[in-house]
């Protein structure tokens, strides 16, 4: 007879009355009136060969032996009583029984005696006839879009709420009870959400592992069970495993009870938690840092000059905490930021400890170098003889004569010594600096090139034998660059600050708030005063909250129910070892 689905007809109406243990059918109309095979008194005869008899009708069919050779091909429906006679299931039969109990929508009426508590339900059976448990499920409530979105905000709100719960909430159980009264209020706390997830965890794995069965050749119960076990054991781990675990078991039940969209709202949630800090990290860092840079740019307007050779006058402006009611204003604040970086940095490079360091400048000289001989090779004479002299007056030392007409005139009395103690190259660099000047000369974009390339070697090698002049000399050249902006500016916009047409609109129209408004935002006291608050919450912006900082809180909020949970199959495992024949 070939073998049927249990689901497709697990309890039809049979045909005749099957006796498990005697291995009998009890005579109906039309039927044999008893088993030729039926065994005997003997204790230790072979059980009979029924495969002949009638059965229920609409079931599976499986082999099972006893203990002394004697095969029955018992239905679907007599499984548990033959396991409980002392009958074992063949190994090729099992996967099948598995799979057919799973499939058995009514596989509970098979276990009338057992009485299960709330959430849990059979779900299977296993061939030695005992129950498989699992968790109940409702069907799902409301529209795909509204169960998806819920599931997402549970998820996204769980580190707060979990939190909350976790930090006000008293002893729950007696457990926490008697761990407060050991370690006090806080360790219960600290014990709540950072141990007893990974505990919870563990209890889960232990029982998993327990009907895991053989792991070289598993049956597919057993290799669902492995898989749960694996799943649990890395839910252990501190912090991030049991939000981890807790999230899968929340998206398996959903997905059990076909809350698909749920499930899909349980992950995207999930994502969100670990997706959000990073995207709020970047907001932060915007409003803290990129937005106060665009206002003071709008203010001093640097241009490109201004920004060569690594200098940055806006980060000068947003470091001093500068700010002014005016460009006049703000540029005297960076001038007498100026005399005190100033007044720093000759300290340092005087100090005793540095009196016999020595500084070969003469390196510094190559990208002047490199000018001229780009110059020579291009035919720019003019070009040419304009580095020439610079190079020269960079490496001479001249003195000031009176002619015979009585005039005061320098004079090139010898070479420089390239070979500086560090208030020499200190100088030697203001002196390089000093050259850099910007007039209508079409020369002066090369020769600047080249002198600023000249003034940041030799800043360099200043760093480099006085470590402690880096930071300052970064923060004078950017106040440097700074306040030639801003002189540059003030004129432009003290031209700008009268009426234009767009003010004689909003006037005529009586929209005053926005010309007020509009006004009030073109004085830079509002503009640097704004980026000033913002960029001072700089450092309250973190890099990145990672998902294990809410991990404890996910955890905590489903481990009293993932406890209770446990309680329960564990108490039904019980149950069902009583009635392990």
């Amino acid at each position: 007879m070939p073998r049927q689905n249990a689901a497709e007809n697990p309890y039809a109406a049979a045909s005749s009355q099957f006796d498990i243990v005697t291995g009998t059918t009890a005579p109906q109309a039309g039927s044999r009136s008893g088993n030729p095979y039926a065994a005997t008194s003997n204790p230790y005869a072979a059980a009979p060969d029924v495969t002949g008899l009638d059965i229920p009708t609409g079931e599976g069919q499986y082999w099972m032996t006893n203990k002394y050779g004697g095969r029955l091909h018992v239905p679907y429906s007599k499984v548990r009583q033959a396991a409980q006679a002392g009958f074992t299931m063949n190994t090729e039969d099992r996967d099948q029984f598995m799979t057919d109990a799973r499939a058995d929508k009514k596989v509970g009426r098979l276990f009338p005696d057992l009485r299960l508590p709330e959430g849990v339900r059979i779900v299977g059976m296993n061939p030695a006839g005992q129950p498989m448990f699992g968790t109940t499920g409702t069907a799902p409530k409301g529209s795909a879009a509204q169960r998806f979105l819920s599931s997402a905000g549970e998820q996204i709100a769980a580190p707060i709420t979990g939190t909350a719960r976790a930090i006000w909430e008293g002893p729950q159980t007696p457990e926490e009870a008697a761990t407060q009264a050991r370690v006090g209020p806080v360790g219960m706390r600290v014990e709540r959400m950072l141990i007893n997830p990974s505990l919870d965890q563990f209890r889960q794995a232990k029982e998993e592992f327990r009907q895991s069965g053989s792991w070289l050749d598993p049956t597919p119960e057993q290799a669902r069970h492995q898989s749960l076990a694996v799943g649990h054991t890395l839910g252990m781990l501190p912090l991030i495993g049991p939000a981890a675990a807790t999230i899968g078991e929340k998206m398996g039940q959903q997905a059990g009870t076909g809350d698909y969209a749920g499930a899909a709202g349980t992950l995207t949630g999930a994502a969100a938690l670990e997706t959000a800090p990073k995207l709020g990290t970047k907001v932060g860092k915007f409003v803290t840092e990129r937005m106060p840079r665009h206002a003071v740019a709008r203010v001093i307007r640097p241009m490109k000059r201004d920004v060569e050779f690594g200098k940055d006058p806006v980060q000068a402006i947003l470091d001093q905490g500068i700010t002014g009611t005016s460009l006049e204003s703000m540029g005297r604040k960076v001038a007498t930021k100026l005399k005190t970086v100033g007044a720093e940095i000759d300290k340092v490079v005087a100090d005793p400890k540095y009196a016999h360091t020595k500084v070969d400048v003469s390196k510094s000289l190559a990208p002047l170098d490199h000018a001229i001989r780009e110059a020579g090779q291009a035919g720019d004479t003019a070009l040419f003889d304009r580095l020439v002299a610079t190079r020269e007056q960079l490496t001479s030392n001249y003195k000031p004569f009176r002619n015979a007409q009585g005039e005061v005139v320098l004079r090139r009395v010898g070479p420089k010594n390239m070979m500086m103690a560090p208030t020499e190259v200190l100088a030697y660099k203001r002196t390089v600096g000093s050259r850099i000047r910007w007039s209508q000369d079409a020369l002066d974009e090369p020769v600047n090139g080249a002198l600023g390339g000249v003034y940041s070697s030799v800043k360099d090698s200043l760093n480099r034998a006085v470590p402690d002049l880096k930071p300052l000399n970064k923060s004078y050249a950017d106040l440097v660059a700074a306040k030639s902006a801003i002189e540059r500016r003030a004129p432009i916009a003290e031209r700008q600050s009268y009426v234009d047409l767009f003010d004689v609109a909003l006037g005529v129209t009586h929209s005053w708030p926005l010309l007020i408004a509009k006004k009030a935002a073109q004085f830079p006291i509002v503009k640097t005063g704004v980026a000033r608050g913002a960029y001072s919450l700089r450092h309250a912006v973190p890099e990145r909250m990672r998902l294990p900082v809410s991990a404890p809180a996910v955890g905590v909020l489903q481990s009293q129910q993932n406890r209770q949970r446990t309680k329960s199959l564990r108490e039904l495992r019980e149950e069902a070892e009583r009635h392990r024949p």
